[in-house]
C-alpha cells in the first residue's frame, strides 16, 4: 500500500528530489508556481497552487489567477491550497486580505471542480463564516488539524466534505493531535509532514520518512495495522480527488 502525505511544500521536494509516496505539494510564489508546474511527470507528485493567507500578495494572486485562466496549465493543478486564515499576532492586520483572497480561490475551485487544502490558525469563526462557499467544494481538507471535535461535527453537519489531517506534532507528544488522531473517523482522516516545516525533536527541517513514524503512531493509537491505514486513507483521497494513483 501506498504512503499518502496530503500536505507538503515544493521548496522542500526541490532541495531533496525524495518521496516515499503521492505528496500533495503546494507551490505559493509565483516562481514556485511555474517550477510546480513545469515538473516532470511524476506519478508521486500532486500539484496544489494557492495563496497562503500569511502572504496575501496581489501579484501571486494575479498570477494565480492568469495560470487558471489557461487550460493547458490548469488541467495540471489537482488542488488549490493552502488558503485559509491565520489569526496569529504576526498576521492579524492582514485579514481583511485574507477574506477577500480567500473568497477568490474557493470561488476557483468550485468552478473548476477541484478540493481545497485549508490552513486555519485561530480563525475556525472565519471557516464557519464562510461555509456556504466550503459546501460547494468537492472536498476540503484542514491541513495540520488542531481543533475541536464539536466543530468537526458542526462542519460535517452543515453539509461540507471536511476531512481532517494529522501530522508531526503527533511524534512530539502533542496531547491534541492525539486526540484528534483517537476521534476522528477514519473515513475523515488524512495524514502528513507539512514538509519542511514541523519538524520533530533534534531535526532541522521535516523529511519524508518522517511520514511513516506519523502513520505507525497513528496505527497504533487506532489499534489498526499500517496496512489498514494506508488502504482507508487511500480510499479518502479517491473520495476527495476523484481520482485513483
Amino acid at each position: 500500500m501506498l504512503y499518502i502525505d496530503i500536505h507538503a511544500h515544493w521548496s522542500a521536494y526541490t532541495r531533496s528530489h525524495l518521496l516515499i509516496g503521492p505528496t500533495v505539494l503546494n507551490a505559493h510564489t509565483p516562481i514556485e508556481m511555474q517550477s510546480l508546474l513545469n515538473s516532470m511527470n511524476n506519478p508521486y507528485i500532486i500539484r496544489s497552487l494557492g495563496i497562503h493567507p500569511q502572504d496575501p500578495n496581489q501579484e501571486y494572486l494575479e498570477v494565480l489567477m492568469a495560470i487558471f485562466a489557461n487550460e493547458e496549465e490548469r488541467k495540471k493543478i489537482h488542488v488549490l491550497g493552502e488558503v485559509g486564515f491565520d489569526l496569529h499576532p504576526h498576521f492579524r492586520d492582514t485579514i481583511m486580505l485574507q477574506e477577500e483572497f480567500f473568497v477568490i480561490q474557493i470561488q476557483l475551485a468550485i468552478k473548476h471542480g477541484l478540493p481545497v487544502i485549508i490552513h486555519q490558525r485561530r480563525a475556525m469563526e472565519y471557516i464557519f463564516k464562510y461555509v456556504s462557499y466550503l459546501k460547494q467544494l468537492r472536498a476540503v481538507i484542514f491541513h495540520g488539524y488542531s481543533g475541536s471535535w464539536n466543530e468537526i461535527i458542526a462542519l460535517r453537519k452543515k453539509g461540507v466534505l471536511a476531512f481532517f489531517s494529522i501530522g508531526t506534532p503527533i511524534l512530539w507528544g502533542s496531547k491534541i493531535a492525539e486526540r484528534m488522531a483517537k476521534e476522528i473517523p477514519l473515513h475523515w482522516l488524512f495524514l502528513e509532514t507539512d514538509a519542511p516545516y514541523q519538524p520533530i525533536r533534534e531535526k532541522v527541517e521535516t523529511t519524508w520518512t518522517d511520514l511513516m513514524l506519523v502513520y505507525k503512531k497513528v496505527a497504533d493509537l487506532r489499534q489498526v495495522s499500517v496496512i489498514d491505514l494506508q488502504s482507508r486513507i487511500y480510499q479518502n483521497f479517491i473520495d476527495s480527488f476523484g481520482f485513483t494513483l
